[in-house]
């Protein structure tokens, strides 16, 4: 990803976490998916395991539990560097 199409997803991600902070989820959670796909494309896991930490807050927020469960796990798997699904990960 170019220097500016990244700069523009984390303009995004920054722009979710901050409506999420003022209470508007419905709109952060969808700023912050149009992040989490332009993420996707970047080498930002960093980013893409906050922007699914906060998209699952926005969800809890929006009275979604399972939802929020569901994003909450996802982001810790991306956390999770050693568990063999990607780079510097070995199985026992």
């Amino acid at each position: 990803m170019a220097g500016d199409g990244r700069l523009s997803v984390l303009a995004r991600l920054a722009l979710g976490i901050a409506r999420a902070e003022r209470g508007r989820r419905r709109q952060a959670s969808a700023v912050l998916r149009e992040a989490l796909s332009g993420l996707a494309e970047a080498d930002a896991e960093a980013a893409r395991v906050r922007a699914g930490a906060w998209l699952a807050f926005c969800a809890q927020g929006l009275g979604e539990p399972g939802r929020a469960a569901r994003e909450f796990a996802r982001a810790a798997g991306r956390a999770r560097p050693g568990d063999g699904g990607g780079p510097g990960g070995a199985r026992a």
